[in-house]
């Protein structure tokens, strides 16, 4: 029987700490199962442990967010950390990337050109590494920043490839843009926005269905009928309802398809390649 796939989400942050249980309870009432993003070694220590404490709805990827660039010195523990566990709950490295929103200057309205962008990008390309290393998915961060992340990936793989590389997750870039990722060999996520701005219509139809998902991105960015509420992982249904309504097709033919592009690309296990070949 497909699920529900909640390709991203946060249960380990704070925002949950009063009710955890309860949302997860939710989860599984729902048929809905969650991939626990980290974004520092804490929270992806606090993913993983979700993960192995509830392995029927939930998995986790380990990775350091771009804006926290400051714990670059902690790269050694995300590798001991991937090499250390023997969970397939652990199915991707991530979130990683490049986000220039946050070293905009306001005043200026330019980007900045300090060491905080360098250190990003060598972030990414250790955790590019690591995901090559031990044939694990990129779960991609990309904001205000496409034409660079596709510039680095472009060093790491080649246009045109099958093997299947990542996710560019939160996706509201253009066509053409969402193109290159899919070359790349990755696929696209989209979020609750797509519920409240058409002008993302146009990209759902776009981006092929075998190479979607949806994902909320919890506790944040709640979709409709939600805005304005902490966000959850169930709420990843009125996504694929959306996408069912854009693309004029099924309910249930989204979330089988969107179920077995999981199943294939994130939630089964892996064979460590140091060579980083492409996916069994």
């Amino acid at each position: 029987m497909s699920k529900y796939v909640d390709l991203h989400s946060h249960l380990q942050f704070e925002d949950f700490n009063e009710d955890r249980e309860k949302v997860i309870a939710h989860m599984r009432d729902e048929g809905v199962v969650t991939i626990n993003v980290g974004t520092t070694i804490e929270t992806s220590v606090a993913g993983l442990e979700l993960a192995k404490q509830y392995p029927e709805v939930c998995y986790a990827t380990v990775g350091l967010h771009p804006v926290y660039v400051d714990e670059a010195d902690e790269e050694s523990g995300l590798e001991a950390l991937i090499s250390g566990n023997s969970s397939s709950q652990l199915v991707g490295i991530g979130e990683c990337g490049m986000d220039f929103f946050r070293t905009k200057h306001v005043e200026e309205e330019k980007y900045a050109e300090d060491v905080d962008n360098v250190a990003q990008e060598k972030v990414f390309e250790n955790q590019i590494e690591l995901a090559q290393k031990y044939n694990l998915p990129l779960m991609l961060h990309v904001r205000d920043s496409y034409q660079k992340t596709l510039s680095i990936l472009s060093k790491y793989f080649k246009k045109g490839e099958i093997e299947y590389r990542g996710n560019a997750h939160f996706f509201v870039g253009t066509t053409e843009e969402a193109q290159a990722f899919l070359d790349l060999g990755f696929s696209i996520s989209f979020t609750g926005v797509i519920t409240f701005v058409k002008a993302y219509e146009d990209l759902v139809r776009f981006v092929p269905l075998d190479r979607m998902f949806a994902e909320t991105d919890s506790p944040y960015v709640s979709p409709v009928p939600h805005r304005g509420k902490r966000n959850t992982p169930v709420h990843v249904i009125d996504i694929y309802k959306k996408i069912a309504e854009i693309k004029q097709i099924p309910l249930e033919v989204v979330k089988e398809t969107l179920y077995r592009n999981a199943c294939k690309y994130w939630l089964k296990d892996r064979p460590v390649d140091n060579n980083g070949l492409a996916f069994q």
